[in-house]
């Protein structure tokens, strides 16, 4: 048998999960990753290309022609690499084109758009000047507030102030120390929504759209949501908050109003749409947009799916509208806890080059999605980044799925290892005994 050959662009847990998913699902492809990483390469060849790199990407395009290509992380889509491999190479990329990807490349033209497609989102201001922006939060009619870069910012561009002192301090952060460089030009003020956070990832086709199961993501770095925001610490999957009439109200009044809302403005939406949601009072409400799968929902999401679609060829039904994607319903079974190893800096600091052991982790029954990994030049694994790994759980309950996860990522063994203890824990909780 012929196999098709698949290139996946990233290095990350999400893009491990993303593998290991096509390798169950997918007897069919010869997969690529580039850069990759440890985890990545049991599954798949590895190229040492930077995911952002769009010019050696098209390069390392135009030698492998993969029938399909799968970008993980989302600065090569806002940079236009959907565009360049379609107009250059003629080659077909799961993901929206840069005109469709600012609904996660800039805060401020997102909420704008959700403003006039009359999508439901937390009342909001933009500022490009930090004196404006001081003065408004001396006068402003609610608070708390959210204060957010408008650029990429490695999920890390969203602060959440407590006291006025702390809300200057967060303007001047962005605004003034330009923390994140010209993604700090333009900030977005909105209201903090109460309620409860849901991830919901989407398939789009530029028409239709499909859910996967909901996710929790933990974003703030200590137990208790204390502390700074990260890219996630953990998260679980699915979310019994999510019932059929609540999925039903949120693809009715936020998912389909963004599909068609993007495809009026001349921008169809093809590819994953990530929503983060709060779930308030008042119903479900938008807090951003991501264009591409979640990390580290996408590695609670993928285990629990049952293995009726080969993932490619799910994939592929989001590149041309009314192609199939409308006739699919996902299907999963069980729950998945997901619980991140960080460097204890993090997010402040990364570590790097310190030697990582994950030969344990796999007796607890515990999946471990390489994130920040390497191998050194003597071929050991060490330390490479912020978040090293992710250990998810499987089980019928969350209390079973927690045990494994957090089995798991004890006997992952690195010096300066730190992780949430708290993940999945309320409703590990709640369930019955």
């Amino acid at each position: 048998m012929e196999k098709r050959k698949v290139l996946l662009i990233g290095g990350g847990g999400r893009e491990a999960a993303i593998a290991w998913h096509i390798d169950r699902t997918c007897a069919d492809v010869e997969l690529h990753a580039t850069p990759g990483n440890p985890g990545i390469a049991e599954f798949a060849a590895c190229h040492s290309v930077k995911a952002d790199d769009l010019d050696a990407l098209c390069v390392l395009g135009k030698s492998l022609r993969p029938d399909l290509t799968i970008v993980g992380p989302e600065a090569p889509l806002v940079a236009g690499i959907v565009d360049r491999f379609d107009d250059e190479l003629s080659l077909s990329v799961v993901g929206p084109n840069a005109a469709a990807a600012f609904l996660e490349g800039s805060k401020v033209r997102a909420k704008r758009f959700m403003r006039r497609h009359g999508i439901p989102t937390a009342p909001f201001h933009v500022f490009d000047n930090p004196n404006s922006a001081e003065r408004y939060l001396e006068s402003v009619a609610y608070n708390p507030v959210v204060i957010k870069a408008d650029g990429l910012c490695g999920g890390k561009g969203v602060i959440i102030p407590h006291s006025l002192d702390s809300q200057f301090a967060a303007v001047a952060e962005i605004m003034r120390d330009k923390r994140f460089g010209p993604a700090g030009d333009r900030i977005v003020i909105e209201k903090k929504l109460e309620g409860v956070e849901c991830s919901l990832l989407v398939l789009a086709d530029g028409v239709n759209a499909i859910p996967f199961p909901a996710a929790r993501d933990f974003k703030r770095r200590f137990d208790g949501d204390k502390g700074p925001n990260t890219g996630g610490m953990g998260c679980f999957c699915p979310i019994p908050d999510i019932s059929p009439d609540l999925l039903e109200e949120i693809m009715d009044d936020i998912v389909y109003p963004t599909i068609r809302g993007m495809a009026y403005e001349g921008h169809p939406y093809r590819g994953v749409l990530y929503f983060g949601l709060m779930l308030t009072e008042d119903g479900p409400k938008v807090l951003e947009y991501n264009c591409r799968f979640g990390d580290p929902e996408t590695e609670v999401i993928l285990p629990i799916l049952t293995e009726d679609w080969n993932f490619v060829d799910l994939l592929g039904l989001t590149l041309e509208a009314n192609s199939g994607l409308e006739t699919v319903e996902l299907k999963w079974q069980g729950v998945a806890v997901g619980v991140v190893a960080v460097h204890e800096g993090y997010p402040g600091k990364s570590s790097r080059g310190v030697p990582v052991d994950v030969t344990n982790v796999g007796k607890t029954g515990s999946l471990v999605f390489h994130a920040g990994t390497k191998l050194d030049t003597s071929g050991n694994l060490v330390t490479d980044g912020g978040r090293i790994a992710v250990c998810v759980g499987l089980g019928k309950d969350f209390r079973t799925a927690r045990e494994q996860s957090y089995g798991g990522i004890a006997l992952l063994d690195f010096e300066g290892r730190a992780y949430r203890d708290d993940i999945a824990e309320q409703i590990a909780q709640s369930e019955p005994i």
